[in-house]
């Protein structure tokens, strides 16, 4: 689709930022990741219901993580405009966002019912520069630059959390991020800086 999407993030700009830089000397804070998940599926549910999709959020349950609030934010926002981006109208975006206290893990899941990833194209997954044309619409999907999820993978590896991977040809795919939750309750989590104040930044 020609629209600009939800955010203008360069991906050149976070490619320099990200890749060659260490993220593991990244100013962290404890971030309330529910409340992030939800400002995100607000920005994107316009873009969704523009190109014929149906975003719901199934879940999203109270959850605290140590993180950099900017690079987490990324995370959420390239998966959400990637299902989006290769889903075809009339299909379905579902969003959830769960807390369990006994493994003490956050998993954010995030399932599409696109076009599907070829068994041989998941294994390059994250590869820098690489981009899955298996199945594309070329007239009504435009091709990435193939950074997106590589700095995705780069930014979880930093926070000790897990990508995981499903999909199926033709049929859609489900992506999951997992990482280590906080004991911190929402009470003692500072409020992001403005909202607005981040999207003017990063040209959103």
């Amino acid at each position: 689709f020609k629209q600009k999407t939800a955010y203008e993030i360069s991906t050149r700009d976070w490619s320099s930022d990200v890749c060659s830089s260490d993220l593991k000397g990244m100013v962290r804070q404890a971030v309330a990741w529910d409340k992030q998940v939800e400002q995100a599926v607000n920005l994107f549910e316009a873009l969704a219901s523009e190109k014929g999709i149906e975003m719901e959020m199934l879940r999203c349950d109270p959850t605290i993580v140590q993180a950099n609030p900017v690079y987490l934010r990324f995370v959420i926002q390239n998966l959400l405009e990637n299902a989006i981006k290769y889903t075809e109208s009339g299909g379905r975006v579902e969003v959830s966002l769960t807390c369990d206290q006994t493994t003490r893990k956050g998993r954010l899941e995030i399932k599409d019912t696109g076009m599907g990833i070829s068994k041989l194209d998941q294994e390059k997954i994250g590869r820098r520069f690489f981009r899955s044309n298996t199945g594309r619409n070329h007239s009504t999907t435009p091709r990435g630059s193939g950074l997106g999820l590589s700095i995705v993978l780069n930014i979880v590896e930093s926070l000790k959390g897990v990508f995981s991977l499903q999909s199926e040809l033709g049929k859609g795919t489900t992506i999951a991020i997992e990482l280590p939750i906080e004991s911190t309750t929402h009470a003692s989590v500072p409020a992001e800086v403005g909202k607005v104040n981040w999207l003017k930044s990063h040209r959103i």
